[in-house]
């Protein structure tokens, strides 16, 4: 006899949110489990307009703290824009557009993001298709 067991856990209690999806087939007394990730990813805030020139700094020092894996980008590059003695040198901005350009992140859970900034600074999944009023207040 097959029976099939699913057990789907909620982030927020839409089935839309789903963040993992067990499916159990059991077959005479013998069970095959698979798990499925069913996340949903949209952009991110990772740090406000207001924060102003300061933005490339918290974000590299954030790097830093291990909150993100990042690939494409020389760590030195992160270092120095981390560093508050660096900020008024005249490559400053040069390596940090570099960085804003090629930078991947990882999260956690190994999704990737490009980030974007437009006053805000934002992580972007890879893929992730921005509507044209995104930005729009």
């Amino acid at each position: 006899m097959k029976q099939k067991i699913s057990v789907e856990i909620y982030k927020s209690g839409s089935e839309n949110d789903s963040i993992l999806r067990m499916v159990a087939n059991v077959n005479e007394g013998k069970a095959e489990l698979e798990m499925k990730r069913n996340k949903t990813l949209v952009p991110s805030l990772l740090a406000d307009s207001h924060y102003g020139v300061y933005i490339p700094q918290l974000f590299c020092a954030e790097l830093l703290s291990g909150t993100y894996k990042y690939e494409n980008i020389p760590f030195a590059d992160i270092q120095y824009i981390a560093d508050p003695a660096n900020m008024g040198k005249d490559d400053y901005f040069d390596i940090w557009i570099e960085i804003s350009d090629n930078i991947v992140l990882i999260d956690l859970d190994g999704d990737k993001y490009t980030i974007i900034q437009n006053g805000d600074l934002w992580a972007i999944p890879e893929g992730y298709e921005l509507s044209e009023d995104f930005f729009i207040n």
